[in-house]
């Protein structure tokens, strides 16, 4: 959209809430991840009435920080939980979530849809 303005705010995810609650903003670029997995966060989200989507505004891929020389060893294994044990990253954090959850309950459901994207030229924002 040509009249969009990005806003960059100071205090990460504590400051981009205090700018889009005084007005300054109308959505919140954010990883999923990074909310849904922190209690605090989440029900903060709650409180300003914002949910999460799964509409894809950037893909930006994630590797593991790990040195060369282990990296085999990390792929051997990683590929060893996910065929004989059915673990996964995915189900590791669900398996936290779940922890957090029995902690503190989140104030709200922030997942307006569940599916997952894969990116694409052509998915709908």
């Amino acid at each position: 959209h040509p009249n969009m303005n990005f806003r960059f705010s100071e205090g990460e995810y504590e400051g981009m809430i205090r700018d889009y609650n005084a007005g300054l903003c109308h959505f919140l670029a954010v990883g999923k991840n990074d909310i849904l997995y922190d209690i605090v966060l989440s029900n903060m989200f709650c409180a300003s009435g914002l949910v999460i989507t799964d509409s894809l505004f950037v893909e930006i891929p994630v590797a593991f920080p790990i040195k060369s020389d282990l990296a085999s060893g990390m792929s051997y294994w990683k590929h060893v939980a996910e065929k004989n044990h059915t673990i996964t990253l995915d189900s590791v954090r669900e398996d936290h979530m779940q922890m957090q959850q029995l902690r503190q309950q989140k104030k709200c459901v922030l997942e307006l849809s569940s599916g997952h994207l894969e990116a694409s030229d052509y998915v709908q924002i």
